[in-house]
């Protein structure tokens, strides 16, 4: 369910004090309500309608650290980060895991999508019933669909962007129980017919993290 900026008694009682009449903020207000839900519904099919891409990616972290890569999607279910050097590190989603290689120190962990912000780009639909909608904002960079996450596996507010006139995903940004923000914004985004498999295989499917190669 959408939130309004304020809830309707609070408009009326702002409107009271600067003389607008409550009817025609309760109109304005559910005008802006109706046009954020059209953006919504927007973003949503934007981002069911996602196959296949590839795209390049700059993640900043709440440490100021900023890494670029190689990002690769295939919805629903897998994806794949290849961080540059100085960064070492790959992530592979798939089967519902996410698994995080480190290459430096030649280890493997993984957790379950479900507790990452990822479940939200790798679901066959964005799942509202997981977040609450907080704010839907279009301006000059994109369309901005903020979502907080409510269940116990996984807590924090997610940022899902897009352009406006093609709906193509730009980045996302997380933001932590503790106030800590992950930005990740995607540059030359390219749909795909298909991914090779071999882009989502981990050790425990009996394959191998393999560069693309």
């Amino acid at each position: 369910m959408l939130l309004r900026s304020l809830p309707l008694v609070l408009l009326a009682a702002a409107a009271a004090m600067v003389g607008v009449p409550t009817a025609r903020v309760a109109a304005q207000d559910e005008a802006s309500s109706e046009r954020s839900m059209g953006l919504l519904q927007e973003a949503a099919a934007g981002l069911e309608a996602i196959r296949n891409l590839e795209a390049s990616f700059t993640q900043f972290a709440p440490d100021g650290q900023i890494s670029k890569g190689r990002f690769y999607l295939s919805r629903p279910g897998r994806l794949r980060f290849e961080y540059d050097d100085p960064n070492p590190m790959l992530i592979v989603a798939t089967g519902g895991l996410v698994y995080i290689h480190d290459e430096e120190l030649e280890s493997t962990s993984s957790y379950p999508v479900g507790q990452t912000p990822l479940r939200f780009l790798l679901s066959k639909e964005l799942d509202l019933e997981a977040a609450q909608v907080i704010s839907v904002r279009e301006d000059q960079h994109g369309i901005k669909i903020e979502l907080e996450a409510r269940d116990e596996d996984l807590r924090g507010r997610l940022a899902l962007l897009f352009e406006s006139e093609t709906l193509t995903l730009s980045g996302w940004s997380f933001v932590d129980p503790a106030g800590q923000m992950t930005l990740v914004s995607l540059e030359d985004v390219e749909a795909k017919k298909r991914l090779s498999g071999r882009l989502f295989r981990v050790p425990e499917a009996g394959g191998s993290f393999l560069s693309d190669n």
